[in-house]
């Protein structure tokens, strides 16, 4: 088999139901002032512990906080973006030596290697690091284990690469498939394009259309409809598209949700809708602008009040009524009430939020446990 060519496979994006329909949000806000840039990121829900860091940014720098408020590592790696999170104990960070990654006491685990550049989060044991060019000669991605050692690397390798449930989707001149952690072949490249598994199923797409398909490469949603998304919480997010009529037509888009089984247990009927998490999700009914709560068998279980929500995550959901956001809880009601000019997911018992004058992180009551010191102008 030829050496296989990867791109990212990036699961589908957190997004929020907002007043306008269709549009999806990338929901990792990089906020900047000329003193501070602060660092919004979707990041996994786990338990909070005493090696936990929050990454802030001051100066242009990454520093990192513990879960107290109090500065365990100095602003002194170049920023990242939402790169900067430690996965398994070790976050990726680049300084003026070279880019590597360093444990929770700071110090570099792997690196700095000065021919590396812009090093990705591990997942399940991968990453993804660039290696400069030497002489005009092109930047080559390459993954890395958790010793640093580079494990695969080739043209067309993507600089984003990401392994889930043992697979990566990998791509030749035939088309899009699966190899493992041998980089071998385990569904043949056959499809248009394929995305990361989840709950044991994949999107894939074939045809123009979208379905899923299993870790043996069985078919258990036939692709037929306009855009799918990675399962979350035994549910996978579904789209069909309906053409307008008229001189200046549209597409309506229409969501609804399939089980593992491919059964559609919500039809598409919502004019959008995110990915279920902790058993919720938002959705916005036919004919309002406002997103309400939904269970997992599609019942409204509270209205739709809001002009804005993210994904619950630890019990939470961002929300936004007007200018401002706040946090409910499952039922929809008030946790934290809206205060915030930005706010975003709870990780490890705090999220980070944003007042009219500075940036910092809360905890689930909603009281600052870190602000940015100096204020905005």
């Amino acid at each position: 088999m030829s050496a296989p060519r990867r791109r990212w496979s990036q699961p589908c994006a957190r997004q929020s139901a907002t007043l306008n329909l269709g549009e999806v949000l990338v929901l990792v806000r990089l906020l900047h002032h000329r003193n501070a840039l602060f660092l919004f990121a979707a990041i996994c829900v786990t338990a909070q512990t005493s090696t936990d860091r929050y990454p802030v940014v001051k100066d242009g720098k990454v520093g990192f906080i513990d879960s107290q408020g109090n500065e365990v590592i100095a602003p002194q790696f170049s920023s990242a973006g939402d790169m900067a999170h430690f996965d398994d104990g070790l976050a990726p960070v680049a300084s003026a030596d070279g880019a590597g990654y360093i444990d929770t006491s700071g110090h570099f685990v792997i690196g700095p290697i000065s021919e590396w550049g812009q090093p990705r989060p591990f997942h399940e044991g991968i990453a993804v690091v660039l290696v400069w060019g030497k002489n005009g000669a092109q930047n080559t991605p390459a993954l890395i284990d958790r010793t640093g050692h580079i494990v695969y690397s080739g043209v067309g390798t993507s600089e984003l690469a990401y392994f889930a449930e043992g697979l990566s989707p990998f791509g030749d001149a035939k088309g899009w498939g699966f190899a493992d952690k041998s980089f071998r072949w385990v569904i043949p490249p056959k499809y248009q394009w394929v995305e990361r598994f989840a709950d044991g199923l994949a999107p894939v797409q074939a045809r123009g259309k979208w379905g899923y398909i299993d870790k043996a490469g069985n078919e258990i949603v036939r692709p037929k409809y306009d855009w799918v998304c990675s399962f979350s919480d035994g549910l996978g997010r579904v789209r069909i598209d309906i053409p307008a009529a008229g001189e200046r037509a549209t597409v309506a888009e229409m969501y609804g949700y399939v089980d593992r089984n491919g059964s559609e247990v919500i039809r598409p009927q919502f004019g959008f809708a995110t990915d279920f998490r902790e058993g919720r999700a938002f959705a916005i009914p036919p004919g309002s602008q406002h997103p309400g709560i939904i269970d997992q068998q599609g019942n409204f279980l509270h209205e739709p009040a809001y002009d804005e929500a993210h994904e619950f995550h630890e019990g939470l959901a961002a929300v936004r009524v007007g200018t401002l956001w706040g946090y409910v809880d499952l039922d929809g009601e008030w946790t934290i009430t809206p205060r915030f000019e930005h706010a975003d997911d709870f990780w490890h018992g705090l999220a980070r939020a944003a007042w009219k004058d500075r940036y910092g992180y809360i905890d689930r009551a909603g009281m600052p446990v870190w602000k940015l010191a100096t204020p905005r102008n």
